[in-house]
């Protein structure tokens, strides 16, 4: 729970523009390619994690397809 507030905290401007940014995105899926969008969550994500202060171990990535996700 403090781990959220924390990152709450640390966002707090961040968040109400790039929520209406990302509900913008979400309601207008043909103005922008699957490359724009996913690089906004990247960035949201990004931010997230630092404000968070939240360190990520990735296990098994080699087994995720290169292309076309899964």
């Amino acid at each position: 729970m403090k781990r959220i507030l924390l990152m709450v905290a640390y966002n707090i401007l961040f968040v109400p523009y790039y929520w209406c940014k990302l509900c913008y995105y979400a309601s207008h899926v043909e103005k922008y390619t699957e490359e724009e969008r996913y690089k906004l969550l990247r960035f949201i994500d990004n931010r997230a994690i630092k404000g968070g202060r939240i360190h990520i171990d990735v296990h098994g990535q080699e087994n995720i397809p290169k292309e076309n996700g899964f």
